[in-house]
């Protein structure tokens, strides 16, 4: 096993779980949303996303994966941004190739808490519309699906 990916919802906790799992295994650790925001010179996705577009972001966002891939890194913790999964411009079989792919089920409850906190394009949205007709395509392209809800610490996944 070279890589984690993690991918969940909007809100799931990814970034908090990638950034302990990958502090518990001594591994280099990369936020996807993070990156992106970095070489795009934007502060928030949810900017980026209005200014650009939803197609323009899409497509910078599966730059960033592809360029991260192309690197053949090993060891690393992927916090994959909310939609990265469901990208049609990012090949979810190339992440395969290059490690597992966890899913961080949260629950909708504890997502919608969260997003009432965000300035996101998830407040003006059916969040439980969203959530049920994602997270079903999430499990399915997930190898390991680990609940955030019964779940203190990454060394209960390890």
């Amino acid at each position: 096993m070279r890589n984690f990916f993690i991918i969940g919802f909007k809100a799931a906790g990814k970034s908090d779980f990638g950034m302990k799992l990958s502090n518990k295994l001594e591994w280099l650790y990369v936020d996807i949303d993070q990156l992106l925001l970095m070489r795009s010179g934007y502060k928030t996705a949810y900017d980026m996303y209005i200014d650009i577009g939803k197609d323009n972001f899409l497509k910078k966002e599966a730059e960033v994966v592809q360029d991260l891939l192309s690197k053949q890194l090993c060891e690393t913790v992927f916090s994959l941004g909310g939609m990265t999964p469901l990208n049609p411009y990012v090949n979810l079989f190339e992440l395969k190739e290059h490690g597992v792919v966890v899913l961080l089920d949260t629950p909708l409850e504890k997502i919608k808490e969260r997003i009432k906190k965000l300035r996101t394009i998830y407040q003006d949205l059916d969040v439980d519309a969203l959530y049920h007709e994602r997270v079903p395509r999430l499990r399915l392209m997930a190898d390991i699906v680990v609940s955030s809800y019964e779940m203190e610490e990454p060394e209960e996944f390890l």
